[in-house]
């Protein structure tokens, strides 16, 4: 049988020993997949002590959509400075004619994302994807079965998953999440996004959804948003009056020229330092890091950071 949430297609077959094939027609019915589904009954056979048995095997279809899956791809930069803008192409390789196409693109932190293992939206896998079987199977061959000349059946179920856990922890830099809106595709198959960036360190994931009047599609791309030399600075939490704690700054040269780098610290009220201003030696090996800790004193009651 073929089942959606109705009978497809039906066909009655002998099954010979060893199985056998079963041809079956993909038609408009099946939309976007359709269970296959195979019910075997066993008759029973008093020379071999053999009582009547059933079987039921269904697996899901998929059928290729064909052009109402839009071929969608997004040409960004690898790498991009923070404090300026970067432009995204998306293309897509199979809009109909004489239809007009529309893109939205989203730029999301991906530290927000993998707080909830968020993914990427995709429209596509929505429409076509596989659907819960909308149908029930009854039948009255099991009254032919005796049950006292067999064990009876033993349930087996999961337990739905574990909880979900968390990714990485909340970050505590400037957050990104921005968004296109919707804009419209050109005759080429082309739209053309620009995203200006905060003083932000880290991974932007880029989120599209195409659409036309009868297909969809998704695509993704992540883009590193860094400076050449990053700067990270680990300050105390919090300071008692009179207390002295330490103060960690890590260059880290990334992809920048190598030689002498100037440190400047200004500290607000409340809290002093040994170090505002120094200078670090970094090599032009890539992913060179140089780390310091200077005291931090709490000299009276204010916001310093």
């Amino acid at each position: 049988m073929v089942v959606d949430n109705r009978i497809i297609d039906m066909v009655a077959v002998e099954v010979p020993e060893g199985g056998m094939t079963v041809p079956l027609k993909v038609t408009e019915q099946w939309g976007p997949g359709a269970y296959v589904t195979a019910v075997l009954y066993r008759p029973s056979d008093a020379n071999e002590k053999r009582m009547p048995a059933r079987a039921l095997g269904p697996a899901f279809a998929d059928v290729e959509p064909g052009d109402l899956k839009l071929a969608t791809t997004i040409d960004a930069p690898k790498e991009s400075l923070p404090r300026q803008s970067f432009t995204a192409t998306v293309k897509l390789g199979n809009v109909a004619a004489g239809q007009q196409a529309y893109v939205a693109v989203a730029a999301v932190d991906l530290g927000i994302l993998n707080l909830t293992n968020f993914k990427v939206p995709a429209p596509d896998e929505w429409y076509f994807g596989q659907r819960q079987l909308g149908m029930e199977i009854h039948d009255l061959y099991g009254l032919l079965i005796d049950p006292t000349r067999g064990l009876p059946g033993a349930m087996r179920s999961g337990g739905d998953g574990g909880a979900s856990c968390l990714g990485t922890p909340p970050p505590t830099s400037v957050l990104v999440a921005l968004h296109s809106g919707i804009v419209k595709v050109d005759e080429q198959g082309n739209a053309t996004v620009t995203f200006e960036m905060p003083d932000f360190s880290g991974t932007v994931r880029l989120m599209a959804m195409a659409r036309t009047d009868t297909a969809v599609g998704h695509a993704s791309a992540d883009v590193i948003v860094r400076d050449p030399v990053v700067v990270t600075l680990s300050p105390p939490r919090f300071l008692r009056v009179g207390d002295e704690s330490r103060l960690s700054v890590e260059v880290n040269n990334v992809s920048g020229a190598a030689g002498s780098y100037g440190i400047a610290l200004s500290t607000g009220q409340g809290i002093s330092t040994d170090a505002e201003n120094s200078d670090v030696e970094l090599a032009r090996a890539r992913a060179r890091r140089s780390t310091s800790a200077s005291p931090a004193r709490g000299l009276a009651i204010g916001r310093w950071c």
